[in-house]
């Protein structure tokens, strides 16, 4: 899908199209990886859940949030703990 955004925008402006296809396919990303983590949360649970599953499960999760956070940090440009810059000049404001 991101793909083809990026390929029908190409005619418009270059810069806006990469960026337009790096959120895209970062969001697909994300979704992708919240999708796997859940079915692996799912399939321990559901078989015999033993210590080394366990372990294995939760070595997963990690890995997959760093591999989140990553992809958070190379769309957004911030960690997603981090506000907007417009909402810090909203609160600097008030």
């Amino acid at each position: 899908m991101s793909l083809g955004k990026f390929l029908f925008s190409l005619q418009k402006t270059e810069d806006r199209s990469y960026k337009l296809m790096r959120q895209e396919l970062g969001k697909a990303i994300l979704i992708g990886l919240e999708i796997l983590v859940a079915g692996d949360i799912i399939a321990t649970v559901v078989t015999e859940p033993t210590m080394d599953r366990v372990l294995v499960l939760g070595l997963i999760v990690l890995i997959k949030t760093f591999l989140s956070i990553s992809i958070e940090l190379e769309i957004e440009g911030r960690f997603p703990w981090q506000r907007r810059p417009s909402e810090n000049r909203l609160n600097q404001q008030s």
